[in-house]
């Protein structure tokens, strides 16, 4: 009989026969040994066999193992420990009596900062190759605490844009509301992605198959875009979408990303009514590796609709106010455009204060015109003075090329004469544009009035859709 615990080589005992004393308590000596090198029965009813508390510093991380391991370090071998310090960098660890090994991520590159904090209870396994390998990688606490702070200010920014604007993009308003949920919900929504002509596929087996507003995907990219048109067609739960662009959503509105900007590990957030899928910002990807890894995908889901929001606030709201500061010759019983030359304030340059069609926002949008960035709402506000009196003065705002609300009409036979109109007006971002425009019946041409209290037109958005 042997085995790695007892080892018996002086034969088999012959039944009613003599034996000395010392043989046999040399017997069971062999045996007493055979049971020292099995772990305790704490240890094995608590599975903390291979379990120790680090008496290291950071970066450097000490373990004692428990007696009963003569053979040396083995490919696939685990080592528990409790972190007393947290990483700075890269990192190494030392077993008690053995070898110093550095502590690599699984795809074998070295730690980054935190990537294990003081009191953290770390598993790693040796892969025969002189490294530790951090399995499963990431903190989950931690992860949860930043999913969490998230989620605070994904709500603040929520209930500013409700208080301020109206209301915000559903998905926004979802994801703070379920933000305590979402931030436990931390693995299976990652995979390693291939890149075909920039069309990135990745399958994921277990999540939905039906794309919903809001749904978030972690994609481990190993060839980066090479183009700014890049799609993502993912199979989910079996079932192979259709691809749809990849974009970033920067001032309120989608913008073509810059080549090499999917890479690493690409956190996308499905956009329903845009049929996009939103890049978050590249800080929000977490971590490369394998499929079996946890991420702060949560975090990255509720950051990405908070900078969403954040966006959404009142720097950047599409919204302007000009005025007429030079004088304009208005035609008789006849709509003109009012020339507006000079701007109070544009926050995201999407008037044209000139007498041509100009490129803005990487729209076209026609002289004297506004034209949003972000679908919603508007309020608007529009008023004309003219110098001298006329039978008939309406203020209306067009839309789109087409007449669409008129104020109430002005008449005075001598006196300088006011006419405005204010309306809430639906439009959509990069196709709808509007302009202000008077009419007056006094028979002749005749001037406006110039000035920032005269003839202006201002434009903010409310609510978005």
């Amino acid at each position: 009989m042997a085995n790695d615990f007892y080892n018996h080589t002086d034969g088999v005992p012959v039944a009613q026969s003599r034996g000395s004393s010392t043989a046999v308590r040399a017997e069971f000596d062999l045996v007493q040994a055979g049971f020292n090198a099995l772990p305790s029965q704490k240890q094995l009813y608590t599975s903390t066999e291979n379990y120790s508390a680090d008496t290291g510093t950071a970066n450097t991380y000490l373990v004692t193992l428990p007696s009963g391991f003569p053979f040396g370090l083995v490919a696939g071998m685990e080592v528990v420990f409790k972190a007393a310090n947290t990483n700075t960098g890269a990192s190494v660890l030392q077993i008690a009596g053995w070898s110093t090994y550095p502590i690599v991520r699984p795809d074998g590159t070295a730690l980054n900062a935190n990537d294990i904090t003081a009191g953290q209870i770390i598993t790693v396994r040796y892969d025969g190759s002189a490294n530790f390998q951090i399995f499963p990688f990431g903190s989950l606490s931690s992860s949860v605490a930043v999913a969490q702070s998230y989620a605070t200010a994904a709500n603040t920014w929520a209930g500013m844009a409700a208080t301020s604007y109206g209301n915000a993009h559903t998905s926004e308003l979802n994801a703070a509301a379920s933000a305590s949920t979402a931030a436990s919900l931390l693995t299976g929504i990652y995979a390693e992605s291939t890149n075909s002509a920039d069309v990135f596929t990745a399958s994921f087996s277990n999540l939905p198959s039906t794309l919903t507003d809001g749904y978030t995907v972690q994609i481990g990219v190993a060839v980066p875009n090479t183009t700014t048109s890049p799609t993502f067609r993912p199979t989910l739960g079996g079932v192979l979408q259709t691809a749809h662009p990849i974009m970033k959503f920067v001032n309120g509105a989608y913008i073509a990303v810059a080549i090499g900007d999917v890479q690493g590990v690409a956190v996308l957030s499905y956009d329903l009514p845009n049929t996009t899928w939103e890049l978050m910002s590249p800080q929000f990807a977490q971590l490369a590796g394998s499929s079996t890894q946890v991420f702060n995908v949560a975090a990255a889901t509720l950051a990405g609709h908070a900078v969403r929001l954040s966006q959404i606030s009142s720097a950047t709201v599409p919204m302007f106010s000009a005025y007429q500061s030079a004088l304009q010759a208005l035609a008789s019983n006849a709509f003109s455009i009012i020339q507006l030359q000079t701007k109070e304030w544009d926050t995201v340059t999407a008037f044209n204060n000139t007498a041509s069609p100009a490129t803005l926002n990487g729209y076209t949008v026609p002289a004297y015109s506004f034209m949003p960035t972000v679908t919603g709402y508007y309020q608007v506000n529009c008023a004309a003075s003219i110098a001298t009196g006329a039978t008939q003065l309406t203020a209306s705002i067009y839309k789109t090329g087409s007449r669409f609300k008129d104020g109430a009409n002005s008449i005075a036979a001598t006196a300088q004469i006011c006419a405005s109109v204010s309306a809430q007006v639906y439009l959509v971002a990069g196709t709808d544009y509007i302009t202000f425009e008077i009419y007056h019946s006094s028979g002749a041409s005749i001037n406006s009035a110039i000035g920032i209290n005269n003839t202006y037109f201002q434009a903010s958005l409310i609510a978005r859709a």
